[in-house]
């Protein structure tokens, strides 16, 4: 599915990333699995226009842990400056150990990973 979004004209691109964004923030009528398949799709789309989504369910501790979870996996996918920080910022307030730990994970992504991806250092 990220493949066929990438590879999609704007107008359909951005329908496409809409319906994963509902999926993701729609708690009542969409089933967890598919949340987190949203989740996810969306960071290996790297839907930038997704962000605010994935943060607001990230920050959100109501929010079910597989989703806050697959939200900052699709966070450090996504990647930027910004969202690194904002990511750190959120890594100190959290308390759930499982949701610091991928939040952890996400900020390397960003940090160290994306780097070396920037310097043909090696390629995934």
């Amino acid at each position: 599915l990220s493949k066929m979004i990438k590879d999609s004209e704007e107008n359909e691109k951005k329908e496409l990333i809409g319906t994963l964004v509902e999926w993701l923030t729609t708690k009542d009528k969409v089933y967890e699995n598919a949340r987190n398949f949203a989740a996810f799709e969306l960071g290996l789309c790297k839907a930038d226009t997704a962000i605010t989504a994935l943060f607001n369910v990230l920050e959100n501790p109501d929010e079910l842990s597989s989703v806050r979870y697959y939200s900052a996996m699709a966070l450090g996918m996504i990647g930027g400056k910004e969202t690194a920080h904002k990511l750190n910022e959120i890594f100190r307030r959290e308390k759930k150990r499982n949701i610091q730990e991928i939040i952890a994970y996400a900020i390397f992504f960003i940090k160290y990973i994306k780097l070396k991806l920037k310097s043909n250092s090696f390629k995934i």
